[in-house]
């Protein structure tokens, strides 16, 4: 004889035993019959209750996040619908969130933790949050504490491995199995960067040379690529003195050519090393050739963008 009780019944059962001679087949089927012994055993069974531990759900859980430039944070329960349950209780004791494949410092994970008076940090960093109740509360609290948490990734380039979360909560007993939270990382063309150092050029009408360096000192990056495929250089608006007021580049570099070349506007295209584009921009100068004493005064403002060999366009400068 075997004794197999339902799924999650604990407490005192019995089974009672008969004996029957079947000498009265017709009354077989009552156990109450003369045909079975005046007399019966009772068997008691004690099922020791055990923790059942609570459940996350769903279990596993697959999100994109996009690079920005302007890191932004992800909720990551914007779209799903997460629920615990306990067979046992209707109330849990802590919570664990843990980024368990980050990419250094530059993984963040963050969650609202205002409400002091719930939930006692035990840690926090940007790559594990864990709490504690002081007392116990409602699984309806932990679902809408879990439901702020955010993800984010500050890095320039991210590395584009697969990040997994993990969660875990706890019934004051035992762990549940932790939702896992797969988060695949789609990578943007970053846009080059001029800088250039030094942007106020001072021309005086009266100089000895009148052709002047105004970017001997600028510098070209590029975190996704090394490479450029154009140059653009203007004036924002037209100078006061018209033509006599001149942009001059000259290219030195046989992979480059001119798009544009006139006194107010340069365009230059061709894949190359953005040190390339870099000594060839450190070449740019303005002239005035008025002669002294009927230059206008006044400031002029020279535009710069870049375009890296994959169309990506740099903020002018």
């Amino acid at each position: 004889i075997r004794f197999s009780p339902f799924e999650h019944l604990f407490g005192r059962t019995s089974l009672t035993f008969l004996l029957w001679d079947q000498s009265d087949v017709s009354q077989s089927q009552n156990i109450y019959s003369s045909a079975f012994s005046n007399n019966s055993s009772i068997l008691y069974v004690q099922i020791l209750p055990v923790n059942d531990p609570p459940k996350l759900f769903p279990s596993i859980i697959e999100l994109n996040y996009t690079e920005t430039e302007i890191p932004t944070y992800l909720p990551v329960f914007q779209h799903i619908d997460l629920r615990i349950n306990d067979l046992d209780d209707s109330h849990l004791h802590s919570a664990q969130i843990k980024l368990v494949s980050p990419q250094s410092q530059f993984d963040v994970l963050q969650i609202d933790l205002l409400d002091s008076r719930i939930f006692n940090v035990t840690d926090l960093n940007s790559t594990c949050i864990s709490v504690l109740a002081p007392n116990p509360q409602t699984i309806l609290e932990f679902e809408m504490f879990l439901q702020t948490l955010l993800y984010s990734n500050t890095a320039e380039e991210p590395i584009p491995d697969t990040r997994l979360i993990e969660i875990t909560v706890n019934d004051g007993h035992t762990d549940s199995d932790a939702m896992l939270i797969y988060i695949s990382m789609k990578l943007t063309n970053d846009a080059p960067k001029v800088q250039i150092n030094g942007a106020i050029i001072d021309y005086s009408e009266n100089q000895t040379t009148r052709n002047v360096l105004i970017t001997p000192n600028l510098v070209l990056s590029d975190v996704d690529s090394e490479f450029l495929s154009e140059i653009h250089i203007r004036f924002l608006s037209t100078p006061p003195d018209g033509i006599y007021e001149v942009l001059m580049l000259s290219i030195p570099f046989p992979e480059l050519s001119f798009l544009q070349n006139t006194e107010h506007q340069i365009s230059v295209s061709g894949v190359a090393h953005l040190s390339t584009y870099q000594s060839l921009l450190r070449n740019l100068t303005y002239t005035h050739n008025l002669s002294s004493g009927n230059l206008t005064e006044g400031p002029r403002t020279v535009e710069i963008y870049v375009i890296d060999d994959l169309d990506s366009i740099s903020l002018a400068d």
